[in-house]
C-alpha cells in the first residue's frame, strides 16, 4: 500500500507540473531590460506588508490614503524617484540577473517587496521584485514575465533597497 500512495502522489505531481506553461526564457525580458536601460527616470514604489506573513498590518496598512495597486498588488505611494538609477538599470537590464522561472516556493506566496517603474514612448514598464521568494516579474499591460533572481542580483538590490524602505512597518 505505501508503495502505491508513492506512486500516485509521484504521478500525480508530475502530471500537475505538466498542465504548467513553460517558464519564459531570459530572452523573453529583453524587451524590458532593453527599454530600461533607455528610460530616463526610473522610480520605485514600495510594497505593503506580506499578505500572509503580516496579515494584521496588511490590513491596517491597506486603510491608508496613499496606497494604490499595481497588477493587483499594493504600493505606497508617491513614488521615490531613483536615487540610484544607474545602478538600478545595470542591475536589472543585466540577463545575468534573472533565470528560467522554477515554480512556487514555500514562502508565503508571491509578494512584491518593490516596484521599479519606467516609461519609454507611450508604454509603462514595471518591474516587482520579491526578497522572500527571490522573484522578479516583468510587466507592462499586457505582458506579465516571471523570473527568479540569480544570487547576485539579490544580494545586490538588498544594498540598494535602503533608499526606498519608507513606509513599511517592522516586522
Amino acid at each position: 500500500m505505501p508503495r502505491l500512495l508513492l506512486f500516485f502522489c509521484l504521478s500525480f505531481g508530475t502530471a500537475w507540473a505538466l498542465l504548467e506553461p513553460a517558464p519564459p526564457s531570459v530572452a523573453d525580458s529583453d524587451r524590458f531590460r532593453e527599454t530600461l536601460l533607455k528610460a530616463t527616470e526610473i522610480v520605485v514604489y514600495e510594497g505593503l506588508p506580506h499578505q500572509y506573513w503580516q496579515a494584521d498590518k496588511l490590513e491596517e496598512e491597506l486603510k491608508r490614503p496613499d496606497v494604490i495597486k499595481i497588477d493587483n498588488f499594493p504600493f505606497y505611494t508617491p513614488a521615490l524617484k531613483a536615487v540610484n538609477a544607474d545602478e538600478l538599470k545595470q542591475l536589472l537590464g543585466s540577463p545575468a540577473s534573472i533565470q528560467p522561472y522554477r515554480g512556487a516556493r514555500a514562502c508565503g506566496g508571491y509578494h512584491p517587496d518593490y516596484n521599479i517603474t519606467w516609461t519609454v514612448g507611450a508604454i509603462t514598464y514595471h518591474a516587482q521584485i520579491c526578497l522572500g521568494c527571490h522573484e522578479i516579474v516583468f510587466l507592462t499591460g499586457t505582458t506579465s514575465l516571471k523570473y527568479d533572481m540569480a544570487d547576485g542580483m539579490v544580494k545586490r538590490f538588498e544594498n540598494l533597497r535602503a533608499s526606498y524602505t519608507k513606509k513599511r512597518p517592522a516586522r
